[in-house]
């Protein structure tokens, strides 16, 4: 009986251009191994003969295979390895929290009267691991203890990515987009001050001659309170005082870009006084509010540029900051997840690219850094038409020449 795949002897050698395959293919390197492949598109020398040209391109595409099902496992275990590195970081913010209760309070036997407030600091310590701005701000739909938390906000905005609108669990963004809800989003992305009618029509209809600018703006606030009334908000969000228009101060108002910019506001402060573990905890705050650009539905509105770049390099500075940590820690899998989204954002940041590029390597994972070497010189020719820095030339030649990163 003719011997089977499954029966025939494990292949010792085999080389194609002097590169040993079955080394290749131990190592995982099966990249290289089609590379080699389809230089010979008339089939690969087996022998005295040739390997048919069918055969070399079902090698190709079983290699392709391998690749993915390589670059998925690792996907896999990047995941893993975040889910497991925020278990960590959760789990020493748990113990320092402990360790802040126990230094301000007296005994956990049961008093009479109402419960003692919990000090500032472990107060701000819980809204930098949570996210919050303040614990007295629940989540919308949560519900704080009874009278010893404030109640949740009346509104919640989301501008970072598509713009979000509800009022307490209620989503009010049915109504279409327009003028209207353009308006709306300028009045509370500058709701510390009024903004006069004029600087209104400026900002929205600056071509139009000052009678038309007049009645557009008339009629696109008219279509705001249509459509707030229709929604179900009978309270009064948008006013008119003195010839301008705010937003009712007397409402109170969560927004996700405000949030994010108090987060790093905390974190900037706590590396000026030293506070790296404070800094991460609320930068981490930060990268989860930041779900997109500023009004990224609004593709067309000047008036959101100056703020929408601003909370982008925000961001991007937040990234940098927790990849440097990331990688001083040896946390490599949270290095390349952070350095990751920096790249969604800009990815012609030729420093993220060699922390990727050193974290891959640390990790044993050469041809993902060669790789993500070659993704930045493409990024780098079609975005801006250059080469990358001497630093990263030379960070790849490192790299290639098995040299320690």
């Amino acid at each position: 009986m003719e011997p089977g795949a499954g029966d025939s002897k494990p292949l010792a050698s085999f080389e194609v251009d002097g590169c040993d395959m079955v080394a290749l293919v131990e190592s995982g390197r099966y990249a290289e191994i089609a590379n080699l492949l389809s230089r010979h598109g008339d089939g690969v020398a087996l022998g005295d003969g040739k390997a048919p040209q069918c055969l070399v391109q079902a090698l190709c595409r079983i290699c392709e295979a391998c690749t993915q099902c390589r670059e998925e496992a690792e996907r896999l275990r990047r995941a893993d390895g975040e889910v497991q590195q925020r278990e960590r970081d959760l789990g020493r913010e748990l113990l320092g929290l402990l360790a802040l209760l126990a230094d301000n309070t007296q005994s956990l036997e049961p008093v009479s009267g109402p419960p003692p407030r919990a000090p500032r600091g472990v107060l701000q310590r819980l809204s930098s691991a949570l996210g919050m701005t303040d614990l007295g701000t629940p989540p919308v739909g949560g519900a704080g203890t009874p009278g010893t938390a404030s109640p949740p906000p009346e509104f919640t905005i989301c501008c970072l990515g598509p713009f979000q609108f509800y009022r307490g669990a209620q989503d009010l963004n049915s109504w279409s987009n327009g003028k209207g809800k353009s308006l709306l989003k300028y009045l509370l992305a500058h709701r510390v001050y009024p903004t006069p009618k004029e600087v209104l029509m400026d900002v929205f209809w600056l071509d139009a001659p000052p009678q038309s600018a007049r009645n557009s703006l008339n009629a696109a606030v008219y279509s705001l309170r249509h459509n707030l009334v229709d929604a179900g908000v009978s309270c009064p969000l948008v006013l008119y005082e003195d010839d301008c228009y705010l937003i009712n101060a007397e409402l109170t108002l969560w927004l996700d870009s405000e949030a994010f910019a108090e987060q790093v506001a905390a974190a900037q402060a706590c590396e000026q006084r030293g506070d790296p573990a404070g800094a991460v905890c609320a930068y981490r705050a930060a990268e989860s509010l930041y779900q997109g650009e500023f009004h990224a539905d609004e593709r067309y509105e000047d008036w959101v540029a100056p703020q929408r770049e601003a909370l982008r390099v925000d961001y991007q500075r937040l990234l940098d900051y927790l990849c440097q940590h990331y990688f001083e820690g040896a946390d490599y899998d949270a290095c390349i997840a952070v350095a990751r989204k920096g790249l969604d954002v800009d990815d012609c940041d030729e420093g993220l690219h060699r922390q990727l590029m050193c974290s891959y390597s640390r990790q044993g994972l050469h041809h993902l850094a060669h790789r993500q070497y070659h993704l930045c010189v493409s990024a780098l020719e079609r975005e801006l038409d250059i080469d990358p820095c001497g630093e990263t030339v030379e960070l790849f030649e490192r790299i290639r020449g098995q040299q320690e990163v």
